[in-house]
């Protein structure tokens, strides 16, 4: 009996082997047994599903006191899940804010203070099997094709899975090789959109012995989403020109392609060796947000999926890991070491006409009141873009050590080192507005060819080379380095009490050192003088070179400047367990979660300079108190799981714009704390054999706990009052999703039919403080209903189904961004219809 009640005891492999996936605790469901096998006295219920969130091998999730959603392969593929999009209504803690293109931020429990921001740190960790991924405010969204598991763990996970899971982890987990099985599948899919495009995704996979100790498991696909999101004809906001060159249809179509290879050597029953690499490859032709008529559009007449933009808008965006995974099975505990690669490059281009605007028009507003500063002036309507690179490189070494039961029935003992890498080599962020080169405005120095000012870009290439470059639409360039490196230890012991009482406690020590390197096309001060950050006067200016050549003693180039910061700690976690019967259990839970500070560094003058108030933010801190309970009841025919939680988060790190506008700079400072309170509920009911019915549900009031201010005792001051909601997350989200699966046959295939309700309550883009020129007061993006339909056939080695997602055409606003000035929107796909056929094959 003490043995079943350690919540972390490791399953054998044989009971793994034997384990039957199937969804409960808050996924939809399976038909719970096969219509074959219903005859007589056998037993119908719910059956089970096995998690690996603790890394203590493989647990029944009702034997696991934390709060976690899953979805097995099997349900992946019956719902037809490919994209975080399709997937997070029914995971009652998590929420994403997305920033077109492409910049996904997750959020799990409401732990958000902005809808977007560049170069902090999140708040929720994103793993692909063993390896953190997450990117901040960018996570890449890796396809769920021959996917084994997606696992959502709520709640600080910091002793297990450290920084940025702070508030949670998804974990995103692949099928690995198959000993000793021959087996293949195709999956094709056609779909189009309402008012759309048409769209395929196909898929296969092959799995094959290579020896009687070594199988390979192979995996592809290619696939082309819909587009959906027009981009009308119209005029500038000015007035003097159109966009009548790039404006099209269904611009936001989305093409993404990938492969994945593994390679599992057994040598004995002892040792598993997975070796594994993968890659995915997505580009974009057209972005998909959407435009209101607000602001510069106030008289313009948008339907839901339309946009306006002047310039052509791209999106390439490919990554690929490498992976060596080591287990031994010494019988008394199990030692795991794994190391991975993660390489990713992005680019972007995106339309910046609204953004130019609202800059000049903020800069006119200077010019008036202070005639002597250096303003921009593109003749009152310019068209802009800009192009970002990214390149992120990721090395991540883990070993760990698990006992099992057979050393021990009343203890557990679960003790590992973490290691990780995050580097981002120099990237380039640029903003151009065409024509300027032609205007040759009297913003700078002059140059050969030029009567009047001339481009950042000419200055960089006088630096470098001694001679000016020619004539650039070049205004602003940025040029971006960080590394991050950590080390961890972490562990945890379960000790049991008694025969039905358990307690956990564990910690993790961690220590972070990065580095930051930011060159910005800006002009900086002459060396020895007191002129203020703006450069000084025209006067001033025109004394510092002759001719066009800069003179001796003075940086008319890019402003360079780095930080540094270092720091180390710790987070405990306690967790008594109660199994008030075999298939009752109640927990209590004190974790902590935590994310790293770091430098800022901007250029002289800046508040977020080397040696200026904010030069630097410290690590945030975040306490999480819960209570849980895990039920089966009617025999096996119900699960219900709950979770109450509070989590008091302080010295929240916020990402800000520099006050002095003429800095243009951004940087990272801590605000004082919030509260969060909120429950999970996770449900499955059988009420006969042919229907299953779940349900989630997810209540979050998330809030500032005390007042709050940006830039205090300054003109610029910004109050945040106390109670002051926080953004992202709704206050209410719910799923319902029932399936029936018919005990006739069509043919001779099984019929079956389901639905899936999801209800996603209000939420807010900000506190009010964003990174962008002017700021936008809160925006609340309304409640949305999805309801996606779907009939299928499972026959003899095939099945094959036809589906409507968003079956009522919801217009479902998940982000209101006014990062461009201009308000744009985020929103989920229309209506999309399609039929799916998946062919077996075993030999």
């Amino acid at each position: 009996m003490a043995q079943q009640l350690d919540p972390f005891t490791r399953n054998s492999k044989k009971a793994l082997n034997a384990a039957i996936s199937a969804i409960c605790a808050g996924v939809p469901l399976a038909h719970a047994q096969d219509n074959s096998e219903l005859a007589g006295d056998a037993k119908v219920g719910l059956e089970e599903i096995t998690v690996t969130a603790t890394k203590r091998g493989s647990l029944n999730l009702q034997d696991v006191p934390i709060s976690i959603t899953a979805f097995t392969n099997e349900n992946i593929q019956a719902q037809g899940f490919k994209q975080l999009k399709d997937y997070f209504g029914q995971i009652p803690s998590l929420t994403f804010g997305r920033l077109e293109p492409g910049g996904t931020n997750v959020i799990m429990r409401g732990c958000a203070i902005s809808g977007f921001a560049y170069g902090d740190n999140p708040t929720t960790g994103v793993y692909l099997d063993e390896q953190p991924i997450t990117n901040a405010g960018f996570n890449p969204d890796p396809r769920l094709v021959d996917i084994e598991r997606v696992e959502a763990l709520a709640g600080p996970q910091g002793t297990t899975f450290g920084d940025a899971s702070m508030c949670g982890t998804l974990r995103i987990i692949t099928n690995k090789p198959v000993m000793g099985e021959s087996s293949s599948w195709i999956d094709l899919t056609g779909n189009a959109a309402h008012q759309g495009s048409l769209g395929y995704d196909f898929s296969t996979m092959l799995n094959v012995p290579l020896s009687e100790t070594v199988a390979m498991r192979l995996v592809g696909f290619s696939a082309h989403d819909p587009g959906y999101v027009d981009n009308i004809y119209g005029l500038s906001p000015g007035g003097t020109f159109d966009n009548a060159a790039v404006a099209k249809n269904n611009v936001n179509g989305l093409d993404v392609y990938g492969a994945r290879a593994a390679i599992r050597w057994e040598p004995d029953n002892t040792w598993t060796i997975d070796l594994q690499g993968m890659f995915q490859d997505t580009s974009q032709n057209g972005i998909g947000d959407t435009d209101t008529n607000a602001l510069f559009y106030e008289d313009r007449d948008f339907r839901p999926w339309q946009q306006l933009r002047f310039s052509d808008e791209t999106f390439k965006d490919n990554w690929y890991q490498l992976a060596l995974t080591i287990e031994k099975d010494f019988g008394w505990g199990v030692w795991t070491a794994t190391g991975s690669y993660f390489h990713r490059n992005s680019n972007t281009r995106l339309d910046d006409t609204t953004y130019m605007q609202g800059f000049q028009q903020l800069h006119n507003y200077i010019a008036q009141s202070s005639p002597d500063a250096t303003v921009y002036d593109w003749g009152g309507d310019p068209l802009g873009a800009t192009k970002n690179e990214s390149l992120d490189k990721r090395t991540t070494f883990e070993t760990r050590f698990a006992t099992s039961d057979e050393l021990s029935s009343r203890w557990s003992l679960l003790a590992g080192f973490f290691y990780n890498k995050y580097k981002s080599p120099p990237t380039s962020y640029v903003s151009n507005v065409k024509g300027q080169s032609d205007n040759c405005t009297d913003m700078y120095a002059a140059a050969p060819g030029c009567d009047g000012a001339f481009t950042y870009l000419s200055y960089l290439h006088f630096a470098y080379f001694g001679t000016f470059s020619k004539p650039s639409d070049n205004w602003w360039t940025g040029i971006y380095d960080n590394t991050l490196t950590s080390k961890a230890a972490f562990g945890e012991a379960t000790f049991n009490v008694t025969e039905n009482f358990a307690i956990t406690v564990g910690g993790r020590w961690y220590k972070f050192d990065t580095e930051r390197s930011i060159t910005q096309g800006t002009l900086m001060d002459p060396s020895g003088t007191d002129l203020t950050p703006n450069c000084g006067t025209q006067a001033d200016r025109d004394a510092w070179q002759i001719d066009g050549i800069p003179q001796e003693g003075f940086a008319l180039c890019f402003a360079q400047f780095s930080g540094k910061s270092s720091e180390s700690g710790f987070v405990p976690k306690f967790n008594a367990t109660w199994n008030i019967t075999d298939d009752n259990m109640v927990y209590a839970t004190y974790s902590e979660g935590f994310r790293h500070g770091g430098a800022n560094g901007g250029r002289r003058g800046s508040v977020f300079a080397t040696g200026g108030p904010y030069d630097s933010y410290t690590s945030d801190q975040l306490k999480n108190y819960e209570v849980g309970t895990k039920n089966s009841l009617f025999d096996g025919r119900m699960t219900a799981d709950v979770t109450f939680y509070r989590m008091d988060w302080s010295d929240i790190q916020i990402q800000a714009e520099d006050p002095d506008p003429l800095l243009f700079g951004t940087g990272i400072l801590n605000f004082p704390k919030a509260r969060i309170d909120g429950i999970e509920g996770n449900f499955s009911f059988l009420p006969v054999e042919d229907l299953t019915i779940t349900a989630t549900l997810g209540y979050n009031d998330a809030s500032m706990a005390e007042e709050a201010k940006l830039w205090p005792d300054t003109a610029d001051e910004v109050v945040i009052a106390k109670g002051t909601r926080l953004p992202l997350m709704p206050r209410w989200k719910f799923s319902v999703n029932p399936r029936w699966d018919f005990k006739g046959k069509i043919g001779n295939a099984h019929p079956w039919v389901m639905a899936t309700w999801t209800y996603n309550g209000d939420s807010l883009n900000s506190l009010g403080v964003q990174s962008t020129i002017g700021q936008a007061g809160i925006q609340t993006s309304p409640a949305y209903n999805v309801v996606d339909l779907r009939f299928g056939l499972e026959g003899d080695g095939w099945s094959a189904q036809i589906f409507a997602d968003n079956l009522l055409n919801e217009y479902a606003v998940m982000f209101y961004s006014t990062r461009q000035t201009q308000p744009r929107l985020t929103v989920l796909p229309p209506r999309i219809i399609g039929i799916q056929f998946r062919k077996d094959f075993d030999w």
